[in-house]
C-alpha cells in the first residue's frame, strides 16, 4: 500500500475540487490561451500577469480593460510583436 503525507493528499484533493467545477475546463483554456498569445508575442508572462492583476477592473473603462490584452501590453512595452 503506498503511503502518502499530508501534502500531498492536500495538492490532490486541491487539484480533483478544481477539475470537478463545471467551468474549470473554460478557465484554463483562456489561462492557456492567454500565456501562448504571451509566448507568441515574445511578452514574459510574469511581467504581463503582473500588470493585469494590479488593475482593478471594476473600475475601469473600456479603453483601459482594452490596453490589457498581450498585442497592447506588447506595444506598450516595446517588445518585437510577430504578428
Amino acid at each position: 500500500m503506498k503511503r502518502y503525507t499530508d501534502d500531498t493528499r492536500r495538492i490532490n484533493w486541491e487539484e480533483l475540487a478544481f477539475y470537478r467545477r463545471s467551468n474549470a475546463g473554460q478557465r484554463s483554456a483562456i489561462i492557456y490561451s492567454v500565456l501562448i498569445s504571451c509566448r507568441r508575442l515574445g511578452v514574459d508572462p510574469d511581467e504581463y500577469l503582473t500588470e493585469v492583476f494590479a488593475v482593478d477592473t471594476a473600475q475601469a473603462t473600456d479603453e483601459q480593460i482594452a490596453e490589457l490584452t498581450p498585442r497592447a501590453f506588447a506595444k506598450r512595452k516595446k517588445y518585437e510583436v510577430i504578428f
